[in-house]
């Protein structure tokens, strides 16, 4: 019995420490992708002051470099997160995300399409008002994906 009651009292602090390693690497997770989708917004303000600032087209193709360079690191911290995530987090929140990651890279993808085949500066600049709203509205969506999910015992 009292060998049964010592089982018990281990395994119980165990699946304890478990519970709350997982739950310490959700918020952590959750943290990190809210980051992420701060440091993607904060980019595209970046990118749309320099193409604002550009006085030749012939810019164009080295903002887009760094530009899709920046966003690309920062998705990657977002898919680090989100894989961390979906073992342990549920909700209608939780199955948007990689969608809404699809989204954005399609975003990504088409704005350098349309930006490349720009034939003047006006052009560029509004295509990129353009991105950047579309890339918020993702980024929003995002966000509020976030609100709508539970990852193991709370966020």
């Amino acid at each position: 019995m009292a060998h049964t009651r010592l089982l018990m009292t281990v395994a119980g602090a165990f699946l304890a420490a478990a519970c709350g390693a997982d739950q310490a690497q959700d918020t952590q997770d959750v943290t990190a992708l809210d980051g992420s989708i701060q440091s993607a917004r904060s980019e595209l303000v970046r990118h749309e002051d320099a193409i604002a600032s550009a006085t030749t087209l012939t810019a164009l193709p080295v903002e887009l470099d760094r530009h899709d360079h920046i966003i690309g690191d920062i998705m990657g911290m977002m898919d680090v997160s989100l894989s961390g995530m979906t073992s342990r987090c549920t909700g209608s929140g939780m199955s948007m995300l990689p969608a809404r990651m699809d989204t954005l890279t399609t975003e990504m993808h088409s704005d350098r399409d349309i930006m490349t085949a720009a034939e003047t500066l006006v052009d560029a600049r509004s295509e990129c008002t353009v991105h950047t709203q579309r890339a918020n509205a993702v980024l929003d969506e995002m966000r509020q994906s976030l609100d709508g999910m539970g990852c193991m015992m709370g966020r």
